[in-house]
């Protein structure tokens, strides 16, 4: 949906994933890091390709190692983006009924505007009628 929004040809669109190490005992913790990190571009990988299959020309992907907000705030700061579009889950708790913490507080602090699709990364795709779902 919300590629939709942009023309296939001429919008840059930049993928970011956020990630972070979960600290266990008797683990390397330079391994999890490293582990994390690849799963998180993997994990990029995967959707940049979908959105070139559907004729995205300019799409580039990054991870960023540390908390989301942060790494979303200074993203768009560094990239120079005019729209910041993610998705939410909405599961933190009843003090956020309506955006999870990440979006609210990304909502709040941007300094461009933030558009909140609530759903998953399949929110970002276009819709294809022989895949839509019914319900």
């Amino acid at each position: 949906m919300a590629v939709a929004l942009g023309d296939r040809e001429r919008t840059h669109v930049q993928l970011l994933r956020a990630t972070e190490a979960k600290a266990r005992p008797g683990v390397d913790s330079m391994a999890s890091e490293i582990a994390a990190v690849r799963e998180a571009e993997g994990y990029l990988d995967r959707v940049a390709h979908g959105l070139s299959e559907r004729g995205f020309k300019h799409v580039k992907a990054s991870v960023w190692y540390g908390g989301p907000t942060a790494a979303i705030l200074e993203a768009a700061r560094v990239g120079r983006a005019t729209l910041i579009v993610m998705t939410t889950h909405g599961r933190s708790g009843l003090a956020h009924l309506v955006l999870g913490s990440v979006a609210e507080a990304v909502v709040r602090n941007a300094r461009v505007p933030v558009l909140v699709l609530r759903g998953s990364v399949s929110t970002l795709s276009p819709p294809d009628t022989a895949e839509e779902p019914s319900h």
